[in-house]
């Protein structure tokens, strides 16, 4: 009545993964396709896993995805005007000003008495947003120049 091993459910015996409904999944290694293992002609297994041919398709998966995106923001880019261009520069600037401010001082914030910290984390957000305003923006609009709109007189 307890079973027949601890195979068994209630007195029946569990199918083996051959005997079982298919799932949609099997990784079995009876069924392994190695067409997309071997792929260098000789019938040798590569030597590493950039020679294989999924790595060679989904590295070229990935290039035409990247393409696609980088098309795509250039479309938009291009589609603002002057203003707008520069206004979204500034905005990154910004984020990668205060993020980088963040993250760094992530690392020694916990370090510090309670009443540093409180003027500390202001003080250093207000000094990134600042650093990336009016320093790193108008650096990257004199680099982005050329990839923008002519400044409108």
């Amino acid at each position: 009545m307890f079973g027949k091993g601890k195979d068994s459910v209630r007195g029946k015996s569990r199918p083996r993964p051959s005997q079982r409904a298919d799932d949609g999944f099997d990784a079995s290694p009876e069924n392994t396709d190695l067409s997309l293992v071997q792929d260098n002609g000789n019938g040798q297994k590569p030597k590493n896993i950039m020679e294989t041919k999924a790595w060679k398709e989904s590295a070229g998966g990935a290039r035409r995805f990247w393409h696609n995106y980088l098309n795509t923001l250039s479309t938009a880019f291009n589609r603002m005007s002057r203003p707008e261009q520069e206004q979204l520069i500034t905005r990154i600037s910004q984020i990668v000003a205060i993020g980088t401010a963040v993250i760094t001082m992530n690392a020694w914030y916990w370090f510090l008495p309670q009443q540093v910290r409180v003027v500390a984390l202001p003080a250093i957000v207000v000094a990134s947003w600042f650093v990336g305003t009016k320093v790193m923006a108008p650096a990257m609009i004199a680099r982005f120049e050329k990839h923008m709109k002519p400044p409108e007189e």
